[in-house]
């Protein structure tokens, strides 16, 4: 077994050392074939020529470093002409900029003023705009019977009035809980974002 193994070990050192001597003759290998810090290219290679300057560029050179003749003044720069509707926005692009905004702003104050909105709050919203609604149309059918009897007067038609405007109010603002539920600017615990 002992020979065995010392085998093995002879075979892996003889084939380590015949891929070496291999590498070592193979053409213009060198593991470090230049000097350290040397400005030279590796040998192999050939040193490339600098790259070629178009004629225009040198024309451009020429003129920048040519020198003044002492009492002409020299030539200013003209300025680059920026044109100013460049880096202005068109009214549609602030306009969405500024919905945006608008958008961040009321839902920012919506989560300062509000915080957070239960199920039951926005039911009992509900609940009231339909007792109002209905109140108010019971008070119409009161009224219509009401006139029957007697004439119908200014204190009552103010009474409706009032009652109207109330039903109507109410039932904007259930409207504008669902849209601000909808929008995410109202935060309904229970429901998932979008």
């Amino acid at each position: 077994m002992a020979a065995s193994l010392a085998g093995l070990v002879r075979q892996a050192t003889t084939s380590i050392g015949n891929r070496a001597k291999e590498a070592k003759e193979a053409i213009g290998w060198e593991p470090y074939p230049e000097p350290a810090n040397s400005s030279l290219p590796p040998r192999g290679q050939a040193a490339s020529p600098p790259p070629a300057i178009p004629p225009r560029v040198q024309a451009t050179i020429k003129a920048a470093t040519r020198p003044t003749i002492a009492g002409t003044p020299k030539p200013e720069p003209k300025p680059a002409a920026v044109d100013p509707n460049r880096h202005a926005v068109s009214p549609a692009q602030y306009l969405r900029e500024l919905a945006g905004f608008a958008r961040g702003e009321a839902k920012s104050e919506i989560a300062k003023a509000v915080m957070t909105v239960t199920p039951t709050e926005v039911e009992a919203a509900i609940n009231l705009s339909a007792r109002l609604r209905g109140r108010y149309l019971a008070r119409i059918l009161d009224a219509g019977q009401i006139a029957a009897k007697r004439p119908f007067g200014e204190t009552e038609t103010k009474e409706l009035a009032k009652m109207r405007e109330m039903s109507e109010e109410m039932q904007k603002g259930v409207e504008a809980l669902k849209r601000a539920i909808e929008s995410g600017e109202l935060n309904v615990p229970g429901l998932r974002q979008q």
